[in-house]
C-alpha cells in the first residue's frame, strides 16, 4: 500500500515587505482564499507526465477544502478529485488580533514574522488558530483516515499543504510506514509513504 503526501503549488499572493500584525491578518486571509500562480509557477509537462506516471489513473486523489489544493489537482492533470476534506487543511498561523496593541506598532518582514509566530506556536500560542497539540491530533485522524482509503484503494495521493503533510507524515512513520521525515517543504514536492502487508496464512 502507499500514501503519497504532495505539497501543493505557490499560491497566487505576494508575501513581501515590512507589515506589521495588522496587515499581517491582511496577507494571511488572502494565503487562506487564494488559487495556485499561473505562468512561471505551473508544473512544466514533463514534471505533469512524471506525477501521472508516478500516481497513475488508479490513485485515490484527495484534496484539502482549500482553493490552493484543488487548483493544483487541476495543473497535475488529476481533475477527478475523489474526496474533498478540510479534515486535511493546513494548520492555520497563529495571529496576534488588534487588541495586542504593541505589535500593530512593529513592523518585521513577513518571513520573520512567520519564524516568530510559528515558534511561539511550539510553545503553545494558538491565537486565531488550532494549538500545536490539536494539530497534531487532528493529523492522527487523518493519518488513519489515509491509512483506511489505502487499505481500500492500494494507492492514496493527498494533494495537501506543507505543515500539515509534515504532520501527517509523523503520524505514519509512528504507525510503521516507511517513508522520509518528511515529504518536502518545496512547493510540488511529494513523500511517498509505503506499508506491507503480512499474509499470516503463509
Amino acid at each position: 500500500m502507499e500514501i503519497i503526501l504532495l505539497r501543493h503549488g505557490k499560491p497566487d499572493v505576494k508575501l513581501s515587505g515590512n507589515v506589521n500584525s495588522v496587515t499581517l491578518k491582511v496577507m494571511a486571509d488572502e494565503y487562506e482564499n487564494s488559487g495556485v500562480s499561473a505562468g512561471e509557477e505551473k508544473p512544466e509537462n514533463k514534471l505533469s507526465q512524471m506525477y501521472r506516471e508516478i500516481f497513475n489513473h488508479s490513485s485515490f486523489y484527495v484534496c484539502s477544502n482549500l482553493k490552493r489544493s484543488q487548483e493544483s489537482a487541476k495543473l497535475l492533470g488529476f481533475a477527478n478529485v475523489d474526496m474533498k476534506d478540510s479534515l486535511f487543511n493546513e494548520s492555520d498561523i497563529p495571529l496576534f488580533n488588534r487588541y495586542f496593541i504593541i505589535f500593530n506598532k512593529i513592523k518585521l518582514p513577513v518571513l520573520m514574522w512567520v519564524i516568530i509566530l510559528r515558534l511561539l506556536w511550539l510553545f503553545g500560542f494558538k491565537q486565531n488558530g488550532e494549538s500545536i497539540i490539536e494539530a497534531k491530533k487532528r493529523a492522527e485522524i487523518a493519518a488513519n483516515k489515509l491509512i483506511g482509503l489505502a487499505y481500500e484503494h492500494k494507492k492514496v495521493v493527498l494533494i495537501g499543504h506543507g505543515l500539515f503533510n509534515r504532520l501527517i507524515a509523523n503520524q505514519l512513520r509512528r504507525k510503521d510506514w516507511q517513508g522520509p521525515k518528511s515529504p518536502g517543504k518545496k512547493f510540488w514536492q511529494s513523500g511517498v509513504y509505503r506499508y506491507s502487508l503480512v499474509d499470516i496464512t503463509e
